[in-house]
Parts: C-alpha cells; sequence; structure tokens
C-alpha cells in the first residue's frame, strides 16, 4: 500500500522521534485507510485534492 501524499522517507523525516514500536508507516497507512476520501482518487470529474483539503 502506498501514500501518494507522505511516502515512507517523509514519515521518517517528519516523525524522526517516536516510539518505533509502535509508531510505524505501516500503522499510518492502516489508519488512513479507514478514512477512504483520504485515499481516494475520483475519476468522475471531482477534484480529489480539494475534497482532501
Amino acid at each position: 500500500m502506498q501514500n501518494q501524499f507522505v511516502d515512507e522517507a517523509l514519515w521518517e523525516f517528519l516523525f524522526p522521534i517516536r516510539n518505533p514500536a509502535y509508531y510505524l508507516y505501516n500503522r499510518f497507512l492502516q489508519a488512513i485507510a479507514k478514512f477512504p476520501i483520504l485515499c481516494r482518487t475520483y475519476t468522475d470529474g471531482r477534484d480529489s485534492l480539494a475534497i482532501l483539503r
């Protein structure tokens, strides 16, 4: 699973001081997957980035 806005390198840069046993990039992806609007690219004319904002 890949996120087009926050990749793993950016995740590591944004959260360098964290408990690595709990705050993992994979868990971040699992969490945002619960909110489909964050992961969806619309093909029916709606602006995905505007909806995300």
